[in-house]
């Protein structure tokens, strides 16, 4: 989330509040202190599946966050990038659901995206771009 909003204050397309690059590097890394504490209860815990998941959605963050610190980076490029990591994230979460035996189905579509739908860029033409974990559905939203 901090990351999202340091990229709305470098003028990406975010429903969050702008934050700038001073304010956000400082809980930017809290919030990595604070993601490592829980990686490692993913790791201990989670089935291959569920790591192997959980990695891709971990490095589309990451990727995500670098743009937050500055990389250039177009705003088409950046919405694909943000449509990825949401498909990468639900991804994880099914795989998550299935380890913890939440039995209830599948995750709705749309529980993101969090950009307003007019800056929205086209859904992801190939699965494989997205990352997905074989055999796991994923559906939009970050």
């Amino acid at each position: 989330m901090v990351s999202q909003r340091m990229v709305a204050g470098r003028g990406f397309p975010q429903a969050g509040q702008p934050l700038s690059a001073e304010e956000g590097a400082q809980l930017l890394a809290e919030a990595e202190s604070d993601k490592t504490l829980k990686w490692e209860m993913v790791l201990l815990l989670g089935s291959p599946e569920a790591v192997a998941a959980a990695r891709l959605w971990n490095k589309a963050v990451w990727e995500l966050s670098l743009v937050a610190m500055g990389r250039e980076m177009g705003h088409d490029d950046y919405l694909r990038a943000y449509e990825a990591a949401g498909h990468k994230r639900n991804a994880f979460y099914e795989c998550a659901r299935k380890d913890l035996g939440v039995r209830s189905g599948e995750l709705p579509f749309g529980d993101g995206p969090w950009l307003p739908q007019n800056v929205l860029a086209a859904p992801p033409a190939d699965e494989g771009i997205t990352g997905s974990v074989p055999g796991i559905s994923s559906s939009g939203g970050l």
